[in-house]
C-alpha cells in the first residue's frame, strides 16, 4: 500500500509539474507574441519615418534640379544677350572702319 501511495504521489507531482510547465509555456508564448508585435510596430514606424525622409529628400532634389535648370537657362539667356551685344559692337566697329577708310 505504501508503494501505491508513493507512486500516486509521484504521479500527482508530475501532473503538477506538467501543469506548471504548460502554464509557463503559455505565459512565455504570450510574452513572445507581445514582443514580436511591439517589434513589428516599432519597425513599421521606423520604416514609415524613413519613407518620409526619402520622400522629403526626393522633393529637395527635384526642387534643386528645377532651380538648377532655371539657373542654367538664365545663363544661356545671358550668353545669348552677350553674343548679340558682341555682334552689334563688331558691326559698329566694322562700319566705323569702313567710314574711316572712305574718308582717307
Amino acid at each position: 500500500m505504501k508503494k501505491i501511495s508513493f507512486f500516486e504521489q509521484l504521479v500527482r507531482e508530475k501532473d503538477q509539474e506538467l501543469e506548471d510547465s504548460k502554464y509557463y509555456n503559455e505565459m512565455n508564448d504570450c510574452a513572445n507574441k507581445k514582443m514580436l508585435n511591439f517589434a513589428g510596430e516599432r519597425y513599421e514606424k521606423q520604416l514609415n519615418e524613413q519613407k518620409q525622409r526619402v520622400a522629403n529628400l526626393i522633393t529637395i532634389i527635384q526642387r534643386q534640379q528645377v532651380g538648377e535648370s532655371e539657373y542654367v537657362n538664365s545663363l544661356i539667356r545671358e550668353k545669348c544677350l552677350f553674343q548679340k551685344e558682341l555682334l552689334l559692337v563688331k558691326r559698329c566697329l566694322a562700319e566705323e572702319a569702313l567710314t574711316d577708310k572712305q574718308h582717307l
